[in-house]
């Protein structure tokens, strides 16, 4: 069993499954209002998170609840895509569950489609390689819980 620690979920691997368990930050908040409430900053950052402040907000607080539920939304939408990981399981977006592959080396990433399609998209955050995985001979994206890469996922998957 191992374990891994990303910003926004703590991630169990097992032999056969990953348990990707969502961060929840509940003094975050308030630890954020205090340091910026004076400068009145606090707007302004929620709004790096969305444009519309109420969903800057709850991206703010729950960013791994957020994650687990975009990462099974595209995989659903996506279908039994050839280019990502399987999301077998959600309980509440709190735990997704994975199947686990071994690590992508540098040049089965780089003969991923997702990877060579971003040559043409640099805005999208898949170039780390810890991202990927080798399933059944296929480099498949692992980590795929991100909002604007969904049009690029389904113009790619098969």
């Amino acid at each position: 069993m191992r374990f891994a620690y990303g910003e926004t979920r703590f991630v169990i691997l097992t032999n056969k499954y990953a348990f990707k368990i969502a961060i929840i930050h509940p003094f975050r908040p308030f630890i954020r209002i205090f340091r910026h409430f004076f400068g009145k900053k606090i707007q302004s950052r929620l709004l790096t998170y969305d444009k519309v402040m109420a969903r800057g907000c709850v991206q703010f607080l729950i960013p791994g609840i957020i994650a687990n539920r975009t990462e099974y939304r595209n995989f659903k939408k996506c279908g039994r895509s050839d280019i990502l990981v399987p999301t077998i399981f959600s309980f509440f977006w709190l735990i997704n569950v994975q199947l686990v592959g071994k690590p992508a080396t540098q040049e089965e990433v780089n003969q991923h489609v997702l990877h060579r399609a971003l040559k043409s998209d640099t805005r999208l955050d898949l170039w780390p390689i810890h991202q990927y995985c080798v399933i059944k001979g296929k480099t498949l994206l692992a980590d795929y819980g991100q909002d604007s890469l969904l049009p690029f996922l389904m113009l790619h998957a098969r």
